[in-house]
């Protein structure tokens, strides 16, 4: 499925973007929530992600991680600047970080939607830093039961640019609602 999606993905970051993109899959990784900062080696170094929802008949927070230095390098390649000379809190940059980062959890959406022949949407994004925990941190809704044991899908992803000689590398993190869960492990079984 990761491969699906991550071919997928290549092709809408192309169309996007407008320049080859190809997409890879070196890591992939369920687990449970609280063992994310050991999947992805970052503890409480600063990160950047850029949060939605997945919404419809599957459900549940999804985020493009990367680390701050990775955010700078995929902004810079995109707006052909020194990604040194990136700053992070400008509207260009989150732009451009937004963009993609959409592109590519749309893609997945996608891929998900068909597997399970069901609809799935992608909530409006926003960009925010911080710890692992803080950014995978979601608002509790009152009547939404509060699981254990919140089981999460950890996509490493290696983006590469026209001719491979530049690229970066980030996450997708998926938490998906418990029944969103079954429902895929059902799809993947028939």
């Amino acid at each position: 499925m990761a491969n699906t999606a991550s071919r997928a993905a290549s092709g809408a970051l192309s169309r996007s973007l407008r320049r080859r993109v190809s997409v890879t899959v070196p890591e992939f990784a369920v687990s449970l929530q609280e063992q994310l900062p050991a999947i992805l080696g970052q503890g409480a170094r600063p990160l950047v992600a850029v949060k939605a929802q997945l919404l419809g008949d599957i459900s549940g927070p999804v985020a493009w991680v990367m680390t701050r230095t990775e955010a700078a390098r995929l902004a810079g390649i995109l707006l052909a600047r020194d990604s040194g000379s990136v700053a992070l809190n400008d509207t260009a940059t989150q732009a451009v970080l937004t963009r993609s980062a959409h592109t590519l959890a749309g893609a997945y959406a996608d891929v998900l939607a068909a597997l399970t022949h069901g609809v799935v949407f992608l909530s409006v994004p926003e960009i925010v830093e911080g710890t692992i925990e803080r950014l995978l941190a979601r608002r509790q809704v009152r009547s939404e039961p509060r699981q254990s044991n919140q089981l999460s899908v950890c996509v490493g992803s290696r983006l590469g640019f026209d001719d491979q000689s530049l690229a970066v590398m980030g996450h997708l993190v998926f938490l998906p609602h418990h029944p969103t869960f079954g429902r895929i492990l059902r799809a993947l079984a028939d």
